[in-house]
Parts: structure tokens; C-alpha cells; sequence
């Protein structure tokens, strides 16, 4: 469960690696691993009673409220709400609204993509009778609902999509699929497609305000693009490696589970299929956000050693998105678990409310709603 230390300094940690990686890469005694949690979730240590290699000690067994809670509640967390906050300075999450959807997207950003200072909800749908095409959406609220504004077919992948400000800060945000760029002329959405099938795999904003492209063709082969609609020829242009965390403000990533563990992501972060590094704005610092993934054990007769019940792992139950403080490597805020399938997070409220805080879109709730939007607001 260790760090990929060929690809991380370049795209997620780099000079917080020497924070991180210690305290992600451990080992998880019996209840850490039946509860799918680090050790440090439950204990001030991230390896409890173990010996300190370094210094000859044993690391301290005391628990947190976390741990406090689990143990005094017969090795459970049902009923436990979560209240642990990024600072004294960060903001709170409170549950706002949720959204049912009949279709089925995939992928869902918001963003003012009109230029008019509205936010949308921009989504990208699997085709009904193709899994290799998509349909892409754009609605806005209209204070009641949300309403379609634009739809159109895809000749692409329904989990390749981007959405960022690539003409400027002042401009309307652009959106990238797998085979084309879609701009906004005044009137409507212009196509203007790729001479290749684009394997996307997020966004990067700049401390100076401008946004790049992410393409991944590979785990290891990560480029950061200059995207311009106005270019004559080809929209795509001057790839460079990613830029260090340092000189960014909000990088998104979003791929599948096998890619993230491919790259060297434990176990514990590559299960979900989206994150990002955030500075949050109020406190200047940086967080890692993250899908996760609560996984669901059950315990059974062991046949080789009676005494000892074997762990089983049964699936994945519920999702949630978890934010790490970077500089401890521990999980500092979360959402509630929600069972169904967790496809996309998102920042900003498309109901443009005016609240910032995360959007997280579900699949698989029901037969009859299969999409739900859940909306979670910074107080």
C-alpha cells in the first residue's frame, strides 16, 4: 500500500510527500481492516502498539473519538455522525438538497458555460444502446427545476469529460469530451472536434488563474495541454508535464479505480473514481478530496484456525467523499456514507444558491431513479 514514487512528486503531493506517504502506508490490525479504515482514524498513531523503528518506542495506543466512540459502542460505528471539522477556521458541511434523475449520466460538473454568471449542470449520459457513445447535457435551474438547455450526441467515452475556463478567467467555461471541444458563441454550443479520441483525465487551475487540460494515455504518461478555440488548426497545444501542487490552486481527476491503483494509489484511495487537491480559500491550505469507498466485511468460521474467524470482504456498501489535510496524511472532514454507486463529485451548487460546497452524483438507488444529485454546502 505504498506510494507509486515515480508518478506521485509529479501529480498529487510532491513537497507534502514526506508527510503523507507515512502515514498513509500501514499496516491495519483486525478492526481497522474489518471497518476498511486506517488505524489513525481510530487512534492518535497511525501504527498503534507498534515499535517505532526509529526511536526503539512503541507508538501510543491512545484513541481518538473516533476510537472512543467504536469501542465503547461494541466495535461498531452505527449510529456514530461525523464531526470532525478541516479547523477551527473551515467551514462546516451540512446537507442542502438532493436531486432524482430517470436517466443514467455518468459524469457532472458545474460551471458558468454561458458566460451570463448563471452556474449549470453539465452532464455527460451513457447511450442507451452503446457504451462507447454518450450523450452530453446542459440544464439550468430555473428556480423550481432543472431545465434542459442543450443536449446532443457523442462520439465518445460518457466518463470523459471536462469543464474549465481554458479562454480565460473572464470567459465562459469550455467542455471537453472525448472527441470534441464545446464552446459557447453567443447563441449556442459550437462543436469543434478532435483529430483524435481524447483520453481525458481532468483539470488543473493555476495560481495565476488559467486552466490546462489533463490527458492521461498511460498510469505514468500524465500531460498538462493549452486548450484555445481560436487556434485555426488543432485546439490542442504546448503539452508539458503537469505542473507541481505548488503552483496550483484545484486540480480534478477522475478515472476509473484500476487506473488510480495502477498509478500507485493505496488501496484505501484508489477505490473511488474521483479526486482532486483544493486549496480552501478561507485558510489557505491544501486538501486532497476523494470518493470513497466503505467496504463491507463479514466474519466467518475459519476451517484452518478455529479459534481465529476468517475476514471475508463482501463488495462495497455505501460511498462517501473524505478530504485529507495533506501536511498529516489523516481524514479530516467527510460526507455521509450513501449506499448505490458513487460516479462523479463536484464543486459549487448548480441551484446557484450562492453556497459553495461539493455535488455528489449517485447511480443505482433505485430501478426507477436511477440518478440522484446530492448537494452538501460549506457553512
Amino acid at each position: 500500500m505504498s506510494f507509486n514514487i515515480r508518478f506521485i512528486p509529479m501529480f498529487v503531493l510532491l513537497s507534502c510527500l514526506s508527510f503523507l506517504a507515512p502515514k498513509i502506508a500501514f499496516a491495519r490490525p483486525e478492526y481497522a481492516e474489518k471497518e476498511g479504515r486506517a488505524c489513525q482514524y481510530c487512534h492518535n498513531s497511525s501504527n498503534p502498539g507498534k515499535i517505532d523503528a526509529s526511536t526503539g518506542k512503541r507508538f501510543s495506543t491512545e484513541r481518538n473519538e473516533h476510537g472512543i466512540y467504536y469501542g465503547s459502542h461494541n466495535h461498531t460505528f452505527a449510529g456514530y455522525v461525523e464531526k470532525i471539522s478541516l479547523s477551527a477556521k473551515a467551514p462546516q458541511l451540512t446537507y442542502e438538497w438532493r436531486e432524482e434523475f430517470t436517466d443514467s449520466p455518468r459524469r457532472a460538473i458545474v460551471a458558468d458555460t454561458t458566460g451570463d454568471g448563471s452556474l449549470r449542470l453539465v452532464s455527460l449520459h451513457q447511450k442507451p444502446d452503446d457504451k462507447n457513445a454518450a450523450i452530453l447535457k446542459i440544464r439550468q435551474w430555473d428556480g423550481k427545476k432543472f431545465v434542459l438547455e442543450f443536449e446532443t450526441e457523442v462520439k465518445g467515452s460518457p466518463n470523459r469529460l471536462a469543464v474549465g475556463k481554458f479562454g480565460g478567467k473572464s470567459k465562459p467555461s469550455q467542455i471537453v469530451t472525448e472527441d470534441a471541444l464545446w464552446i459557447w458563441n453567443g447563441k449556442s454550443y459550437t462543436r469543434r472536434g478532435s483529430s483524435k479520441r481524447l483520453p481525458i483525465f481532468g483539470i488543473t487551475r493555476q495560481k495565476d488563474g488559467s486552466e490546462r487540460l489533463l490527458l492521461a494515455d498511460s498510469p505514468d504518461k500524465v500531460t498538462s495541454w493549452t486548450v484555445n478555440s481560436e487556434a485555426a488548426g488543432d485546439w490542442l497545444s504546448n503539452p508539458t508535464d503537469p505542473p507541481a501542487s505548488k503552483e496550483v490552486v484545484w486540480r480534478d481527476m477522475h478515472a476509473d479505480s484500476d487506473f488510480f491503483e495502477k498509478m500507485g494509489f493505496p488501496a484505501d484511495m484508489s477505490l473511488g473514481s474521483a479526486m482532486g487537491l483544493w486549496t480552501l480559500p478561507k485558510i489557505n491550505k491544501l486538501y486532497l478530496y476523494q470518493i470513497k469507498a466503505q467496504k463491507d466485511f463479514d466474519l466467518i468460521k475459519n476451517p484452518d484456525n478455529p479459534g481465529k474467524p476468517k475476514l471475508i470482504y463482501k463488495g462495497i456498501k455505501a460511498y462517501s467523499v473524505t478530504i485529507r489535510n495533506i501536511e498529516t496524511g489523516t481524514e479530516s472532514w467527510g460526507t455521509p456514507q450513501i449506499p448505490g454507486t458513487a460516479f462523479d463529485v463536484a464543486l459549487d451548487d448548480p441551484k446557484n444558491g450562492g453556497k459553495p460546497g461539493i455535488v455528489m452524483l449517485f447511480g443505482g438507488v433505485s430501478p426507477d431513479k436511477p440518478c440522484v444529485l446530492y448537494f452538501f454546502k460549506f457553512d
